[in-house]
């Protein structure tokens, strides 16, 4: 009788852990692949918005130098696109939901302005002003874009190397 209840109390405290393991397993494992669809996420915004912030660029520089009469209809639709990318919320509420509201929601967030300060100075840019506005705009990813999407990029990989138990 007690040889029975011992190996009762074994199985029993075997299949606690068993269960607490796989509890602890299946949440990180949710919170890793969360995090991964935020990042893909951000990452798809920035490609979006970057792109198209390039192409805008390149089809201003055509019109002011000569090279193209008008802006192309192209360029109107990737306006608004860029336009609906930066006045959207979405992004910043996927970062807040998974990472919480952190310096990751910051450096989104500077970098969701610093995006709109050169779709601003782009869609202000007049034929006599290009010169100024293009170096203006080439300036602020230089200086700010670039280097807060560097940061941005190395926060996601490793907040999912952090809890990745599985490399």
């Amino acid at each position: 009788m007690e040889k029975t209840l011992e190996i009762l109390l074994s199985g029993t405290i075997g299949a606690l852990i068993a269960t607490l393991l796989s509890v602890w397993y299946q949440h990180h494992s949710e919170k890793i692949k969360s995090r991964k669809d935020v990042m893909m996420a951000v990452i798809e915004w920035l490609d979006n918005t970057y792109v198209r912030l390039q192409a805008m660029q390149v089809d201003k520089k055509r019109v002011y130098t000569g090279q193209a009469s008008s802006l192309s209809e192209e360029y109107r639709a990737m306006s608004d696109e860029v336009r609906v990318l930066l006045l959207s919320d979405r992004i910043a509420t996927q970062v807040v939901c998974v990472f919480g509201e952190g310096n990751t929601l910051q450096k989104i967030n500077a970098l969701q302005g610093e995006l709109t300060k050169a779709a601003q100075i782009l869609w202000a840019a007049k034929k006599d002003t290009w010169p100024d506005s293009a170096n203006g705009i080439m300036k602020i990813f230089q200086d700010k874009i670039d280097p807060i999407k560097a940061s941005v990029m190395k926060d996601f990989f490793h907040s999912t190397g952090k809890i990745s138990i599985l490399r």
